[in-house]
C-alpha cells in the first residue's frame, strides 16, 4: 500500500482536461513505469506543460533513448512535484521576510531623518529669541518651515510605503495561504494528503486530556483496487476515490482527520471517540462502501460492489505517532489476511 501523496491542481476545463489524459495515456503505454496515480500525475503533467523543468528533463531522458521506469518516474514526482509546492510555499515566506525587512529599514530610516529633522527645529527655536534683527529672524522661521514641511515630506512617504506595504503583506498573505493549502490536501479527493495528517495529528497530540477517552486512528485500504484500474480504467478509479473518500468524510464528525495517504490508502482520526464506538463508526462507513451501487460510463454499466479493508488502534501512551499508525497499519494487514471487507482491531 502506497504511502505518497497527491496535491496538484487541475484547473483545466474538461475539454482541455480529456485531452491531457489522451496524450498522459499514450505517454505511459510507451513507457514501462507501472500504470498507477504517480505515473498518471507525472505525464499528465507533461502533456499539459504546467510544469516546465519537469518537461525538460523528461524531454532531456527521451533524447536519449532512455525509457521511464517506476524509480525514474517516483524521483520525478518526488522532485518536481511534491517538493515544487514546499518550495513555492518557502519562496512566498522569503518574500515575506523580505518586504517586512524593507519596511523595518524605511522605519528606522525615517525615524533617523526626522529626529534630525527635530534637533534642527529645536535649536532654532531655542535661539529665536534672542534674535533681534527682523530679517535674520524671517530667515530662522523659514529655515523652521522648511524644516517642518521636511519632517511631513518624511512621514508621508513613510506612510506611503506602509499602505503599499499593507497590500502587498495581503497578496503574499493571500498566496501563503494558497500554498499551504496546495501543500496539505490532496487534489483529487478533497481531504488532507499525508503531509496535512501529519501536521493535524502532531497538533491534536499536544492537546490530549489524558482524562478522556485514547483517540483511535483507522487505516482503511480499498480491496483489490489494482484489479478495478486495470478493469475500468484509472478514470473510473478517481471517481472511486472520491466517492469513497466521501463516504469516509460523511461518516465521521466534529475534529476528526480524514486523509488519503497515499494511493488508495485513507486513515482517520478519530479524536474523542472510544475504540468501541470508533469499531462502530468503522463498520458503518465499511457497509456504507459496499451498499453503494457504483455505475461507469454514459451507459451506466453497474460495477462489482466496492469493498475496504480496515484497521483500528487505540492510542497507548508513550507511543509515537508512527508506532501508532503502525498498529494500526498490522490490523489492515490482518483485515486483508482474514478476507478483506472486514475491521480489526490491534491487539485483538
Amino acid at each position: 500500500m502506497s504511502k505518497e501523496q497527491n496535491s496538484i491542481p487541475y484547473p483545466e476545463p474538461a475539454e482541455r482536461s480529456a485531452e491531457f489524459l489522451r496524450l498522459a495515456v499514450a505517454s505511459m503505454a510507451k513507457h514501462p513505469a507501472p500504470w498507477n496515480p504517480i505515473t498518471y500525475t507525472v505525464w499528465y503533467q507533461y502533456a499539459s506543460g504546467q510544469n516546465d523543468l519537469l518537461k525538460q528533463e523528461i524531454d532531456s531522458t527521451i533524447s536519449r533513448q532512455v525509457f521511464l521506469e517506476d524509480t525514474m518516474v517516483r524521483t520525478l514526482y518526488a522532485k518536481y512535484i511534491v517538493d515544487a509546492k514546499e518550495h513555492a510555499t518557502s519562496k512566498v515566506s522569503a518574500e515575506l521576510g523580505d518586504l517586512l525587512n524593507n519596511v523595518e529599514a524605511s522605519a528606522a530610516q525615517t525615524r533617523e531623518s526626522v529626529a534630525a529633522v527635530n534637533m534642527r527645529l529645536t535649536e532654532r527655536s531655542e535661539s529665536i529669541s534672542g534674535v533681534d534683527d527682523p530679517q535674520a529672524l524671517r530667515a530662522m522661521i523659514a529655515d523652521i518651515l522648511a524644516g517642518t514641511r521636511d519632517a511631513g515630506k518624511l512621514l508621508a512617504a513613510l506612510s506611503s510605503t506602509l499602505h503599499s506595504t499593507t497590500s502587498e503583506l495581503e497578496q503574499l498573505r493571500q498566496e501563503l495561504q494558497l500554498a499551504r493549502g496546495q501543500a496539505t490536501v490532496d487534489a483529487l479527493t478533497g481531504v488532507a494528503n499525508r503531509r496535512g495528517f501529519d501536521e493535524a495529528a502532531a497538533q491534536i497530540m499536544t492537546e490530549l486530556d489524558p482524562s478522556a477517552p485514547a483517540p483511535v486512528i483507522a487505516m482503511i485500504d480499498l480491496d483489490h483496487f489494482k484489479a478495478l484500474n486495470d478493469s475500468f480504467g484509472h478514470v473510473f478509479g478517481d471517481r472511486v476515490l472520491k466517492a469513497v473518500a466521501q463516504a469516509i468524510v460523511a461518516g465521521v464528525k466534529g475534529r476528526d482527520i480524514v486523509a488519503r495517504y497515499g494511493g488508495e490508502e485513507f486513515v482517520v482520526l478519530l479524536v474523542s471517540t472510544p475504540l468501541q464506538g470508533a469499531v462502530t463508526v468503522a463498520n458503518q462507513i465499511r457497509e456504507t462502501i459496499a451498499g453503494a451501487k457504483i455505475r461507469r460510463g454514459s451507459a451506466g454499466d453497474m460495477v462489482g460492489a466496492v469493498t475496504v479493508s480496515i484497521g483500528l488502534s487505540s492510542y497507548q501512551a508513550g507511543e509515537t505517532i508512527e508506532q501508532w499508525i503502525e498498529r494500526a497499519d498490522a490490523a489492515l494487514y490482518r483485515s486483508k489476511a482474514a478476507g478483506r471487507n472486514r475491521v480489526t482491531v490491534a491487539g485483538a
